[in-house]
Protein backbone atom coordinates (compact mmCIF):
# COMPACT_ATOMS: atom_id res chain seq x y z
CA UNK A 1 0.00 0.00 0.00
CA UNK A 2 2.75 2.48 1.17
CA UNK A 3 4.72 1.88 -1.79
CA UNK A 4 1.61 2.28 -4.51
CA UNK A 5 1.14 5.32 -2.49
CA UNK A 6 4.56 6.73 -3.47
CA UNK A 7 4.35 6.06 -6.94
CA UNK A 8 0.72 8.02 -6.74
CA UNK A 9 2.40 11.00 -5.59
CA UNK A 10 4.91 11.08 -7.92
CA UNK A 11 2.21 11.85 -10.03
CA UNK A 12 0.73 15.02 -8.74
CA UNK A 13 2.74 17.99 -8.87
CA UNK A 14 2.90 20.78 -6.45
CA UNK A 15 0.45 24.07 -7.49
CA UNK A 16 1.32 26.27 -4.75
CA UNK A 17 -0.25 29.08 -7.16
CA UNK A 18 -3.32 26.87 -7.23
CA UNK A 19 -7.12 27.34 -6.21
CA UNK A 20 -7.33 24.43 -3.31
CA UNK A 21 -3.24 25.35 -2.02
CA UNK A 22 -4.24 28.25 -1.46
CA UNK A 23 -7.78 28.12 -0.13
CA UNK A 24 -6.54 25.52 2.64
CA UNK A 25 -3.19 27.29 2.67
CA UNK A 26 -1.79 23.19 1.88
CA UNK A 27 2.00 22.71 2.41
CA UNK A 28 3.98 20.53 -0.27
CA UNK A 29 3.11 17.24 1.36
CA UNK A 30 -0.29 18.20 2.16
CA UNK A 31 -1.57 19.00 -1.32
CA UNK A 32 -0.08 16.23 -2.28
CA UNK A 33 -1.67 14.13 0.16
CA UNK A 34 -4.82 15.56 -0.80
CA UNK A 35 -4.40 15.07 -4.74
CA UNK A 36 -2.81 11.12 -3.99
CA UNK A 37 -6.76 10.28 -2.50
CA UNK A 38 -7.75 11.97 -5.68
CA UNK A 39 -5.69 9.41 -7.64
CA UNK A 40 -7.29 6.14 -5.62
CA UNK A 41 -9.80 5.54 -8.73
CA UNK A 42 -7.40 6.13 -11.48
CA UNK A 43 -4.32 4.28 -10.84
CA UNK A 44 -1.80 4.91 -12.73
CA UNK A 45 -3.04 8.08 -13.92
CA UNK A 46 -0.80 11.02 -13.76
CA UNK A 47 -2.15 14.74 -13.52
CA UNK A 48 -0.82 17.21 -16.09
CA UNK A 49 -0.36 20.19 -16.65
CA UNK A 50 -1.98 22.14 -19.31
CA UNK A 51 -3.74 25.93 -19.96
CA UNK A 52 -7.54 26.63 -20.58
CA UNK A 53 -7.49 28.67 -22.47
CA UNK A 54 -4.76 30.48 -20.94
CA UNK A 55 -4.90 29.54 -17.57
CA UNK A 56 -2.81 26.74 -16.30
CA UNK A 57 -4.61 23.83 -15.04
CA UNK A 58 -4.41 20.30 -13.55
CA UNK A 59 -5.97 17.03 -14.90
CA UNK A 60 -6.34 13.21 -15.02
CA UNK A 61 -5.62 11.97 -18.35
CA UNK A 62 -8.53 9.67 -18.10
CA UNK A 63 -10.97 9.46 -20.47
CA UNK A 64 -14.17 11.40 -21.03
CA UNK A 65 -16.49 8.56 -21.36
CA UNK A 66 -15.27 7.91 -17.71
CA UNK A 67 -15.25 11.61 -16.32
CA UNK A 68 -18.36 11.49 -13.76
CA UNK A 69 -19.62 15.47 -14.81
CA UNK A 70 -19.41 16.70 -18.62
CA UNK A 71 -18.94 20.35 -17.31
CA UNK A 72 -15.37 18.97 -15.84
CA UNK A 73 -13.49 17.69 -18.95
CA UNK A 74 -10.77 19.84 -20.02
CA UNK A 75 -11.53 20.17 -24.20
CA UNK A 76 -8.52 21.47 -24.80
CA UNK A 77 -5.69 19.31 -25.14
CA UNK A 78 -3.01 18.17 -22.60
CA UNK A 79 0.29 17.99 -23.38
CA UNK A 80 0.02 14.44 -24.35
CA UNK A 81 -2.94 15.16 -26.51
CA UNK A 82 -5.52 13.27 -24.04
CA UNK A 83 -8.85 15.53 -23.28
CA UNK A 84 -8.48 14.98 -19.07
CA UNK A 85 -10.26 15.69 -15.87
CA UNK A 86 -10.32 18.86 -13.73
CA UNK A 87 -8.86 18.67 -10.60
CA UNK A 88 -7.31 22.04 -9.95
CA UNK A 89 -6.92 25.59 -11.33
CA UNK A 90 -4.41 28.24 -11.59
CA UNK A 91 -5.51 30.86 -8.80
CA UNK A 92 -6.33 34.33 -10.84
CA UNK A 93 -4.11 36.65 -8.48
CA UNK A 94 -5.19 40.07 -10.76
CA UNK A 95 -8.96 39.23 -9.84
CA UNK A 96 -8.12 39.09 -6.34
CA UNK A 97 -7.57 37.10 -3.15
CA UNK A 98 -8.79 33.30 -2.67
CA UNK A 99 -10.23 33.21 1.20
CA UNK A 100 -7.98 31.41 3.10
CA UNK A 101 -9.95 28.31 4.85
CA UNK A 102 -9.25 25.76 7.04
CA UNK A 103 -10.13 22.31 6.27
CA UNK A 104 -12.85 20.62 7.79
CA UNK A 105 -12.19 17.75 10.01
CA UNK A 106 -14.70 15.72 11.21
CA UNK A 107 -15.80 16.18 15.06
CA UNK A 108 -12.98 18.26 14.78
CA UNK A 109 -10.50 15.40 14.53
CA UNK A 110 -7.54 16.05 12.06
CA UNK A 111 -7.08 12.37 12.04
CA UNK A 112 -9.89 11.31 10.80
CA UNK A 113 -9.65 13.95 7.66
CA UNK A 114 -6.46 12.63 6.95
CA UNK A 115 -7.71 9.23 7.68
CA UNK A 116 -10.52 9.41 4.61
CA UNK A 117 -7.80 10.86 2.36
CA UNK A 118 -5.71 8.19 3.30
CA UNK A 119 -8.43 5.52 1.97
CA UNK A 120 -8.91 7.81 -1.10
CA UNK A 121 -12.73 8.21 -0.81
CA UNK A 122 -12.39 12.06 -1.80
CA UNK A 123 -14.22 12.74 -5.13
CA UNK A 124 -12.65 15.07 -7.59
CA UNK A 125 -13.69 18.98 -7.08
CA UNK A 126 -16.58 20.40 -9.18
CA UNK A 127 -15.26 23.94 -10.52
CA UNK A 128 -18.28 26.38 -11.94
CA UNK A 129 -16.92 26.89 -15.76
CA UNK A 130 -17.96 29.89 -17.37
CA UNK A 131 -18.52 29.49 -21.31
CA UNK A 132 -15.96 31.97 -22.11
CA UNK A 133 -13.34 29.79 -20.40
CA UNK A 134 -13.14 31.45 -17.26
CA UNK A 135 -13.79 29.97 -14.38
CA UNK A 136 -16.31 30.81 -11.44
CA UNK A 137 -19.27 32.39 -10.56
CA UNK A 138 -20.72 35.42 -8.65
CA UNK A 139 -22.40 35.12 -5.75
CA UNK A 140 -25.19 37.85 -7.01
CA UNK A 141 -25.52 35.28 -9.65
CA UNK A 142 -25.42 32.39 -7.84
CA UNK A 143 -27.88 33.13 -4.97
CA UNK A 144 -30.22 34.96 -8.03
CA UNK A 145 -30.26 31.08 -9.62
CA UNK A 146 -28.93 32.74 -12.44
CA UNK A 147 -26.34 29.85 -14.12
CA UNK A 148 -26.94 30.13 -18.18
CA UNK A 149 -23.48 31.43 -18.33
CA UNK A 150 -21.91 27.83 -16.58
CA UNK A 151 -20.84 24.88 -18.80
CA UNK A 152 -22.81 22.29 -18.22
CA UNK A 153 -25.46 24.11 -16.26
CA UNK A 154 -28.46 21.42 -17.09
CA UNK A 155 -26.15 18.40 -16.59
CA UNK A 156 -26.54 16.36 -13.63
CA UNK A 157 -23.93 17.35 -10.80
CA UNK A 158 -22.85 14.10 -9.32
CA UNK A 159 -21.96 14.40 -5.31
CA UNK A 160 -22.24 10.64 -4.72
CA UNK A 161 -24.65 8.49 -3.43
CA UNK A 162 -26.81 9.99 -0.33
CA UNK A 163 -29.97 12.35 -1.50
CA UNK A 164 -28.36 15.13 0.79
CA UNK A 165 -24.88 16.18 1.58
CA UNK A 166 -23.47 18.71 3.79
CA UNK A 167 -21.86 22.40 2.09
CA UNK A 168 -19.43 24.04 5.16
CA UNK A 169 -17.83 26.99 5.01
CA UNK A 170 -14.61 27.08 7.82
CA UNK A 171 -13.92 30.58 6.84
CA UNK A 172 -10.28 31.33 9.13
CA UNK A 173 -11.15 33.02 12.28
CA UNK A 174 -14.43 32.06 12.43
CA UNK A 175 -16.61 29.49 13.22
CA UNK A 176 -17.44 26.86 11.00
CA UNK A 177 -20.74 27.13 8.78
CA UNK A 178 -22.49 23.32 7.86
CA UNK A 179 -25.39 22.76 6.35
CA UNK A 180 -27.42 20.29 4.77
CA UNK A 181 -28.49 20.23 1.49
CA UNK A 182 -30.50 18.45 -0.86
CA UNK A 183 -28.59 16.72 -4.19
CA UNK A 184 -30.77 14.04 -5.60
CA UNK A 185 -34.47 15.28 -6.55
CA UNK A 186 -37.95 13.73 -5.92
CA UNK A 187 -36.43 10.68 -8.18
CA UNK A 188 -33.28 9.87 -6.42
CA UNK A 189 -31.58 11.53 -9.53
CA UNK A 190 -28.99 14.10 -9.38
CA UNK A 191 -29.84 17.38 -8.90
CA UNK A 192 -28.31 19.45 -12.24
CA UNK A 193 -24.99 21.68 -11.81
CA UNK A 194 -27.43 25.43 -11.87
CA UNK A 195 -29.54 23.94 -9.38
CA UNK A 196 -26.38 23.22 -7.43
CA UNK A 197 -24.80 26.23 -7.92
CA UNK A 198 -28.52 28.20 -6.51
CA UNK A 199 -27.85 26.34 -3.53
CA UNK A 200 -24.40 27.01 -2.87
CA UNK A 201 -25.01 31.03 -3.27
CA UNK A 202 -27.83 30.75 -0.83
CA UNK A 203 -25.69 28.77 1.63
CA UNK A 204 -23.07 31.31 1.03
CA UNK A 205 -25.36 34.10 1.39
CA UNK A 206 -26.85 32.77 4.45
CA UNK A 207 -23.04 32.55 5.99
CA UNK A 208 -22.61 36.05 5.16
CA UNK A 209 -25.24 37.47 7.06
CA UNK A 210 -24.31 35.43 10.01
CA UNK A 211 -20.75 36.29 9.94
CA UNK A 212 -21.74 40.07 9.67
CA UNK A 213 -23.35 39.86 12.75
CA UNK A 214 -19.86 38.46 14.87
CA UNK A 215 -17.78 40.15 12.89
CA UNK A 216 -14.57 42.34 14.65
CA UNK A 217 -12.77 44.53 12.77
CA UNK A 218 -10.17 44.69 15.76
CA UNK A 219 -9.80 40.72 15.91
CA UNK A 220 -5.81 40.14 15.85
CA UNK A 221 -6.20 37.94 12.40
CA UNK A 222 -8.53 40.09 10.31
CA UNK A 223 -6.30 43.39 11.59
CA UNK A 224 -3.30 42.08 10.22
CA UNK A 225 -4.70 40.31 7.17
CA UNK A 226 -6.96 43.28 5.80
CA UNK A 227 -6.56 46.81 4.36
CA UNK A 228 -8.55 49.23 5.87
CA UNK A 229 -10.98 49.25 3.19
CA UNK A 230 -12.15 45.56 4.28
CA UNK A 231 -12.97 46.51 7.63
CA UNK A 232 -15.99 46.41 7.74
CA UNK A 233 -18.80 43.62 8.40
CA UNK A 234 -18.84 41.28 5.27
CA UNK A 235 -22.25 42.12 4.60
CA UNK A 236 -21.52 45.45 3.73
CA UNK A 237 -19.25 45.06 0.95
CA UNK A 238 -18.12 41.09 0.35
CA UNK A 239 -21.49 40.17 -0.89
CA UNK A 240 -20.83 41.97 -4.24
CA UNK A 241 -17.53 41.04 -4.66
CA UNK A 242 -17.39 37.56 -3.96
CA UNK A 243 -17.24 34.60 -6.52
CA UNK A 244 -17.67 31.51 -5.65
CA UNK A 245 -15.05 29.43 -8.13
CA UNK A 246 -16.66 26.06 -7.18
CA UNK A 247 -16.62 23.12 -4.78
CA UNK A 248 -14.35 20.45 -3.15
CA UNK A 249 -14.54 17.01 -1.21
CA UNK A 250 -13.33 17.42 2.05
CA UNK A 251 -14.56 14.32 3.84
CA UNK A 252 -17.76 11.98 2.88
CA UNK A 253 -20.71 13.63 2.41
CA UNK A 254 -18.50 17.04 2.98
CA UNK A 255 -18.15 19.99 0.29
CA UNK A 256 -16.20 23.18 1.08
CA UNK A 257 -17.17 26.13 -1.31
CA UNK A 258 -14.23 27.65 -3.12
CA UNK A 259 -14.74 31.49 -2.90
CA UNK A 260 -12.45 34.61 -4.52
CA UNK A 261 -13.10 38.42 -3.55
CA UNK A 262 -13.10 40.58 -6.83
CA UNK A 263 -10.65 43.11 -6.03
CA UNK A 264 -8.77 42.12 -2.68
CA UNK A 265 -5.17 42.12 -2.52
CA UNK A 266 -4.34 41.24 1.27
CA UNK A 267 -0.86 41.60 0.34
CA UNK A 268 -0.70 45.08 -1.33
CA UNK A 269 -3.29 46.77 0.96
CA UNK A 270 -2.72 49.35 3.24
CA UNK A 271 -2.21 48.98 7.33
Amino acid sequence: MDSMRQAQSSLVPYASDSYIARMLRLSHGAYVQYMTSLLSAFPSRPILQGFHPDRRIFAHTQHPSSASDVSQWVRNPLPTGDIGYLVDYEADDTFGEVIPQDLWHAGGSEGNARRLMDQGVLQPPIFFIRRNGEVGISLIDANAGATSQIVGENSPANLGGKTTKHLCLNWTGYSEYKKQVETQDTHKRPITLGRLIHRVGRHVDSYLQVMHEHFDSQDPFWASYLGYSWRQGPDAGWKNSLVIVGIIHVSQGVWQPVLQVRGWYPSNASR
